[in-house]
């Protein structure tokens, strides 16, 4: 009985350290996986997180974007980006990209992310620019 509950208690810990989930970023402490700046901008910040937990934070989309080049598209399981309008992190693939001079960005590339394109749109209305899928703005950032 006492090797089953060792066991179980190893077998809780082993699968403990390997989540599959972002992280809270810590402002002012953590830096960005790429271009190793202090992660401050609370509107711009991206995570990769690879099938082994292994998470990479970024202080823009940009930075995530350049930094996926040289990663194996099948270890990466989660990307995720911060909705500029409700602070929240939401998935990549579904997000709304805009590009405008009136939102400027951590690394210059003016980038922010919506999880609805309607926000986005609304966005965009307001402060001009052009908008993106994820796909597109993959292709977009050099």
């Amino acid at each position: 009985m006492m090797k089953l509950k060792v066991l179980l208690v190893l077998t809780a810990f082993v699968f403990s350290g390997c989540a599959i989930e972002i992280e809270e970023i810590e402002y002012g402490h953590d830096t960005c996986s790429y271009c190793t700046m202090m992660i401050m901008d609370k509107k711009h910040p991206s995570q990769i997180v690879t099938n082994k937990g292994k998470v990479f934070k970024y202080d823009s989309i940009e930075c995530m974007i350049r930094d996926k080049r040289t990663m194996d598209e099948e270890s990466i399981a989660l990307q995720k980006v911060m909705d500029f309008k409700t602070g929240e992190f939401v998935d990549a693939h579904s997000a709304s990209f805009l590009i405008s001079l009136n939102l400027p960005s951590p690394m210059g590339a003016n980038l922010s992310a919506f999880g609805s394109k309607s926000d986005a749109e609304q966005v965009r209305s307001e402060k001009k620019g052009e908008m993106f899928t994820w796909e597109s703005i993959q292709k977009s950032i050099n």
